[in-house]
């Protein structure tokens, strides 16, 4: 597949967009986002979001899952379950994750070889 040669101005029509809206996140923020802009973060308007700011306050223990292929399986397929029961108690915590993990495992060596990857 051939990719095609970045347009510089939609570039930098996409850094402007970009800029524009994150300066504007507050208002997200109020339906329930933490925004991803550390001023607004810090800004009174969003620490008066009593909420999204407590939630804000575990940003940097937040980590995006790793682009491999078919990896939205092992998200829907185990971690999300993992962690409904783990919170609902339906199993502890560990036992949940661990059997998760193992699912994800084997689910991320399926789709390896699925997408030759």
């Amino acid at each position: 597949m051939n990719q095609q040669p970045l347009d510089d101005n939609k570039v930098q029509a996409s850094k402007v967009f970009i800029n524009w809206i994150s300066e504007r996140s507050l208002e997200w923020a109020k339906a329930g986002q933490v925004p991803a802009r550390n001023s607004v973060r810090e800004s009174s308007g969003f620490q008066n979001l009593e909420e999204q700011s407590a939630l804000a306050q575990q940003v940097d223990y937040v980590h995006f899952v790793p682009a491999v292929p078919g990896i939205a399986d092992v998200q829907v397929g185990s971690f999300d379950i993992a962690v409904n029961e783990a919170i609902l108690l339906r199993k502890e915590p560990k036992a949940a994750l661990d059997e998760a993990a193992g699912k994800a495992d084997q689910i991320l060596e399926e789709n390896s070889k699925k997408y030759q990857a």
